[in-house]
């Protein structure tokens, strides 16, 4: 490893050649613009060849050629792409990789599931039962027991052994006992109707401002 530290008079020798040979690249230009738009441009090449092979900046001027407008520069468009000089990022985001991201991978672009809905609820209501007050009149019918004389209780009551007290108590006949059970339950459905949704990508960009990206190739 060279740990030698170079000179200010050496990197500045270094840069002039440089400079030297991004005016060569753009001399042909000279005729087009004037001399403070050649100046101009002259710098821009001149500070963007120092950026290393791979460089992607953003370009936000009115017109770009490749490797013309900055000599070694393309734009990161898909007929570029195709060429193997760049990424196509037409339309893109620039994500930094890292995690489950990998280096030069693409995506974002995802088909809603069941999984990436949020969580919800969603009630559903029945038909009210009718006469279910304690105090309403009931109608029985079907077979039962009285008396302790088990025969066939009722699908719904049982009547159970008639209960006398002592008469000289002055207590009261309770008489005949009919206990209904009235537990029930209520059955329902959701209609889960797809005919209005589907899986199909969805949008979340924010608001944007269009420019190019160009990567220095060479």
């Amino acid at each position: 490893m060279d740990s030698k530290i170079p000179t200010e008079k050496a990197v500045g020798d270094e840069l002039d050649k440089k400079q030297d040979n991004i005016g060569a690249a753009t001399s042909g230009a000279a005729g087009l613009m004037s001399a403070t738009d050649k100046a101009k441009l002259d710098g821009i090449a001149g500070g963007a060849q120092l950026l290393p092979v791979g460089t992607i900046l953003m370009y936000d001027g009115t017109s770009w050629a490749d490797n013309s407008t900055l000599p070694g520069w393309y734009q990161c468009n898909k007929a570029n792409a195709d060429a193997g000089r760049t990424p196509n990022l037409e339309g893109q985001f620039i994500v930094g990789y890292g995690g489950a991201i990998t280096n030069k991978s693409s995506g974002g672009s995802n088909a809603l599931t069941a999984a990436m809905l949020p969580k919800h609820t969603h009630t559903i209501y029945t038909n009210a039962t009718k006469n279910t007050a304690r105090t309403a009149s009931k109608t029985l019918s079907g077979w039962f027991a009285a008396d302790g004389d088990v025969v066939a209780d009722g699908t719904l009551f049982v009547v159970s052994d008639n209960t006398y007290k002592d008469v000289t108590t002055n207590d009261t006949n309770d008489g005949s006992k009919v206990s209904m059970d009235a537990t029930h339950e209520h059955t329902g459905s959701a209609n889960n109707d797809n005919s209005s949704t589907g899986d199909s990508n969805t949008s979340n960009m924010p608001a944007y401002y269009a420019l190019i990206y160009i990567r220095r190739v060479g």
